[in-house]
Order: structure tokens, then sequence, then C-alpha cells
């Protein structure tokens, strides 16, 4: 009787044992899944932002478009004034040249402003086509590298 009870004694000491083992070891296991399971979550967040923008709805890309546009359309109406105030620094010949520049480039922000607007945005590539070969030539009439703009297009 003392052996079946020392027997029975051992074997729940024994099972207690392997049991806490059990659930250490399911605690660790559990906490390096939370580690990897944050880091794994952090990846998937950041592949769902490269997702997400690489299939935007068409009314997100119209109005990054739109954003793009009016900012673009400010910044050449805001030059047109700004070379006029060079003009006066050249020659006759070179005012006049550089005045219709000016004004050709101002023209060409309001229009790409009014297409935005009104949401043209078919019409729009050919005007900012006018707009940069407009940039070229005169870059080229005024001997700076024209090669300065090959990144817009």
């Amino acid at each position: 009787m003392k052996l079946v009870i020392l027997l029975l004694a051992l074997f729940i000491f024994l099972s207690c044992s392997t049991h806490h083992k059990e659930i250490s070891d399911q605690k660790t296991l559990a906490n390096k899944h939370k580690i990897h399971s944050e880091k794994i979550q952090r990846i998937m967040h950041e592949l769902d932002n490269v997702m997400y923008k690489k299939n935007r709805s068409e009314l997100e890309r119209d109005d990054e478009r739109y954003r793009y546009l009016l900012a673009l359309s400010e910044k050449l109406q805001n030059m047109a004034p700004y070379m006029q105030k060079i003009i006066v620094m050249e020659s006759l010949g070179e005012q006049k040249t550089l005045m219709m520049y000016s004004e050709a480039l101002g023209k060409k922000g309001k229009e790409i402003r009014t297409m935005t607007e009104n949401y043209h945005f078919e019409r729009i590539q050919p005007l900012l086509d006018e707009t940069l070969s407009l940039c070229k030539r005169c870059h080229t009439d005024f001997g700076v590298n024209p090669e300065v703009l090959s990144h817009y297009k």
C-alpha cells in the first residue's frame, strides 16, 4: 500500500512538473508569438500602405491630379511676374522676347488652372506639352541649357 501511495505521489508530482513546464513553455511561446505578431502586423500594415497607394480609386487619383495641377498652374502664374522683373536688366530686343515668354507662361498657367477647375484632365496634357515647349524655347533663346528641363518629360 505504501508503495502504491508512493507511486501515486510520484506520478502526481511528475505530472504537475510537466504540466507546469508546459504552461511555462506556452507562456514563452505566447510572448514570442506576440513579439513576432507585432512585427508581422507592422509589416502587413506597411504592405497595406504600399498596396493601397498602388490601387487608389479613380476619385483619389483625380483628386491628387487636381491638387498637383492647381499647384503647377499657381507656380506658372507666379513665374510670369518674376520674369517681367528680370526684363529691366536685359537689352531692348531681349526685353520684348522675355515679355512675350512671360505673358505666354502666365496664360498657360491660367489655362491649366481653368481646365483643372473644370475637371477637363484629358485636355491638360497638350497644354503641359505646349508649356514645356515654351520653356525649352525660352531657355534656348536666352542661352540656358534646355537639358535642365529634361526631367519634366
